[in-house]
């Protein structure tokens, strides 16, 4: 997020839905930053916004958000509307990141995992 919009990191951490909230309305897409919680903004003065805290510090490691990208993309394929899916597939990644967690340990966990748990947390 850093690249795309010029602002230091350390700024978008300190008002991350500000930031999601801005990006959002500027180039009207619905904007989700992971972070410790992640955050879903779409655009609009009526936008909605979603703060998820489903997940794990062991998340942060490279591929988990093309898992992400993968479960929204699928959440979308079932009709959902694009900030409902964009949620809803939040929500179940950070569930899955827990469940894998849980299974493996927070060293050893790859975004392959996930792959695994999201069947887990989808029927429950």
């Amino acid at each position: 997020m850093s690249r795309l919009t010029g602002i230091s990191k350390a700024d978008i951490k300190a008002d991350i839905v500000h930031t999601a909230k801005n990006f959002a309305d500027s180039h009207g897409v619905i904007c989700v930053i992971k972070d410790a919680v992640t955050v879903i903004c779409e655009p609009g003065e009526e936008g909605r916004t979603y703060i998820n805290h489903s997940g794990c510090a062991a998340m942060s490691k490279g591929g988990m958000g093309d898992v992400l990208t993968g479960i929204i993309a699928g959440m979308l394929s079932l009709k959902l509307e694009p900030f409902s899916a964009s949620a809803m597939g939040v929500y179940l990644h950070g569930l899955a990141g827990e469940k894998a967690v849980f299974e493996k340990n927070e060293h050893t966990l790859a975004a392959s995992d996930l792959l695994e748990a999201i069947g887990y947390v989808m029927n429950k």
